[in-house]
């Protein structure tokens, strides 16, 4: 029982504690003592638009998929909505482009579509 809240705690409780700071503290996202002690987790997205809390997509999509892997228990299932989950998380990407810098943005893209062609290809094995 202590470790399934463990594992609750840790996989749901970060990504959702960071979401709550990053929106309760959106203003002091460009002062100086803020980014030194939470910058890792917003420096790179785009703060004037609004994404600096992209990170919290991020972690949840991968949350996402070791929930899959860990509770579909067929194969072809669990590819199969890993690869939709990738192309909802590359279409959204698509639609935001979060990060400051166009490079950042095409290497996620590419990163995204590199991973669901891996997932596509283990299908046909």
């Amino acid at each position: 029982i202590v470790g399934v809240i463990g594992v609750i705690c840790f996989v749901f409780g970060i990504p959702a504690s960071v979401g709550v700071l990053l929106i309760k503290f959106r203003r002091k996202v460009s002062s100086v003592r803020f980014r030194k002690k939470y910058g890792f987790l917003y420096v790179g997205y785009d703060a004037k638009r609004g994404w600096q809390f992209w990170e919290v997509f991020v972690m949840a999509r991968k949350v996402l998929v070791i929930v899959i892997v860990t509770f579909v228990t067929d194969p072809f299932m669990q590819v199969y909505t890993s690869a939709i989950l990738l192309v909802l998380a590359l279409v959204l990407h698509a639609h935001v482009f979060p990060f400051t810098s166009d490079n950042m943005n095409v290497l996620e893209m590419a990163s995204l579509s590199v991973t669901l062609a891996t997932q596509l290809g283990s299908m046909l094995y």
